[in-house]
């Protein structure tokens, strides 16, 4: 917060971020709700997995552990609402109008995914930046965050795939002859990382300098993600447009939040109900 301050009064958006879609937004939110939950994974991780399920959530909702006065979900629409300042105005309807702020010059940061530094070299924009990790929640700013960063276990990694086409087509040989090119670390996995900024998942394959802060924070944590606002499309649906009218300031947190718990124990119920399988009688009291 103390430098989206220092770049807004020196004239720049401090941070540029899109929220039409929940991928950009939706980064930000993960990684917060992964402490603010932090302290109640013992209470809802029913099967100790070291996770919390969407099973696990819905059985929490039908319960009354998960509400929507819970101190959790105040506490991440109190972040949001400080944030909001701090950003574009009108959030932008698309990537290419986001992405433009910062590749103008006009923005102090960006929220971005690690692909990201490859269009920036393509597009040979004028820009001096770097790459570092999201911002973690700290106890200074919340009683909920944390006095070190979770080290996540990395994600999403490249990846093909050969096609029943491909082999319709009598091609699967040179498919199957493209991935061994693509997977071989002198190949195509180093043209990946080196062209490209990707992250190598290929042992022998060096990480590009500029990707290097996102590596070291990388590690072995289980993120602990919240669910319960997605136990149906419809319940995910109307969170994400709640959350859009909240940022742009036509409602206020506690109609956020009414809204939000209005249907609550009904997505559940309907959720238990899609997925028998889950058996969630036998730990329902």
């Amino acid at each position: 917060m103390r430098w989206l301050k220092k770049a807004k009064a020196a004239g720049y958006v401090p941070f540029s971020i899109q929220n039409s879609m929940d991928w950009n937004i939706g980064w930000f939110a993960g990684d917060l709700f992964g402490y603010l939950w932090k302290s109640r994974q013992g209470e809802l991780d029913l099967n100790q997995s070291g996770k919390v399920e969407l099973n696990e959530w819905a059985i929490a909702v039908m319960e009354d552990k998960v509400t929507a006065e819970a101190p959790e979900l105040k506490e991440y629409l109190r972040f949001i609402g400080e944030l909001v300042p701090y950003l574009n105005e009108g959030f932008n309807s698309a990537s290419w109008e986001f992405e433009g702020i910062f590749n103008e010059g006009k923005s102090a940061m960006t929220l971005n995914g690690s692909w990201y530094p490859n269009q920036h070299k393509e597009g040979g924009f004028p820009v001096n930046y770097g790459v570092a990790p999201i911002p973690y929640l700290d106890k200074a700013y919340s009683q909920f965050g944390g006095d070190k960063r979770f080290n996540y276990k990395i994600g999403s990694t490249p990846n093909f795939a050969i096609s029943r086409n491909a082999e319709k087509n009598k091609a699967d040989a040179a498919a199957l002859n493209f991935l061994q090119y693509m997977s071989a670390p002198d190949g195509g996995a180093k043209v990946l990382a080196e062209d490209l900024n990707l992250i190598p998942v290929v042992q022998g394959v060096e990480v590009p300098d500029i990707l290097k802060p996102i590596m070291a924070t990388f590690g072995t944590d289980d993120k602990l993600e919240f669910l319960a606002n997605e136990l149906t499309p419809e319940q995910k649906d109307k969170w994400f447009k709640n959350l859009q009218d909240y940022m742009a300031g036509r409602i206020k947190a506690d109609k956020f939040l009414a809204e939000y718990g209005k249907d609550l124990k009904k997505y559940a119920a309907e959720a238990i109900k899609n997925h028998p399988e889950w058996k969630a009688d036998s730990y329902l009291k």
